[in-house]
């Protein structure tokens, strides 16, 4: 059977694409129809400085790359020109990057997202991005933890200060006891 170069290219590329999809939590699909080469270049560098990778790919690469890692995404998500992003630890950044570009320049369209195994659709993106990152939220977790220790410590402080009173009433006694 002969295999053409084309259908060659796309099962590379669909093998590559579900090797940079293992081990990844997150991923943010957005609408990449119609948007201008410079746009396309200002938003891919907004994009880049806050470490978020994007990969556009033909729906059909994807179709196979999903196939192939054993994922499934709504149909929804595989219309028209697809770009996938990805970043890091902290999926929260990544759907708040793509919220606040969208707000000052009116595009991507946001298809939706797959997070931790749930798909979420444009509103819940944007619920995601009003959550706090996940900077912020290591941030208040030590800040609930020294809060708690402080208290403890402030606690130990003064039982350990009444307990020293008591054992000099309980000194001046038995020094009255004595004389």
């Amino acid at each position: 059977m002969v295999v053409s170069m084309r259908r060659r290219i796309k099962e590379r590329m669909a093998e590559m694409l579900a090797a940079w999809w293992e081990g990844r939590d997150s991923c943010l699909f957005v609408d990449v129809d119609r948007i201008s080469a410079n746009d396309m270049h200002l938003f891919r560098t907004r994009l880049r400085r806050r470490k978020i990778e994007m990969m556009v790919v033909k729906n059909a690469v994807m179709k196979m790359a999903l196939d192939r890692s054993g994922r499934e995404l709504p149909e929804d998500f595989l219309r028209k020109s697809t770009g996938v992003l990805v970043g890091g630890a902290d999926p929260v950044a990544v759907c708040r990057a793509v919220v606040e570009w969208r707000k000052e320049e009116g595009f991507p369209a946001i298809k939706g997202a797959v997070l931790f195994g749930e798909v979420l659709d444009e509103a819940g993106v944007e619920k995601m991005a009003k959550l706090p990152s996940r900077r912020e939220m290591m941030a208040v977790v030590a800040g609930l933890l020294v809060s708690g220790l402080s208290g403890f410590l402030g606690l130990l402080q003064t039982r350990f200060a009444r307990l020293l009173a008591c054992m000099e009433e309980h000194v001046k006694k038995l020094e009255e006891a004595e004389s």
